[in-house]
């Protein structure tokens, strides 16, 4: 008797790039809600196991820790899974989230682009 098993291992990777889309370190770790495993290495990735149906519109909850150069604090964020996966040519989706820090009030602002 033959059994097979397959295994898709989905992940999220998170990559700190500048205004110019070049790559830039500023991020000491990622940490997904309800996962006990933190990345703190970049690229910061996250395994899932599963198909793209079972991530499909589930809404992830980040937290992202700084380098702290400014005294900015953790920034989490809701990252939407729906038009998660490849487009036709076989790339990852990607989705770019715009992060700014005002140290004199202490707040962070954020804007996503797809």
């Amino acid at each position: 008797m033959r059994q097979a098993c397959s295994i898709l291992v989905l992940f999220l990777r998170v990559l700190g790039v500048n205004v110019d889309d070049t790559p830039v370190t500023f991020l000491q770790s990622v940490k997904l809600e309800h996962n006990r495993r933190v990345a703190r290495q970049e690229p910061f990735t996250i395994n899932f196991r599963g198909s793209l149906d079972e991530v499909a519109g589930v809404q992830l909850k980040l937290e992202l820790e700084f380098m702290g150069h400014h005294g900015e604090p953790n920034l989490e964020i809701i990252h939407d899974c729906s038009g998660t996966g490849v487009n036709s040519t076989g790339e990852a989706l990607r989705t770019l989230y715009l992060f700014e820090y005002n140290p004199q009030i202490g707040e962070w602002k954020t804007a996503k682009q797809n």
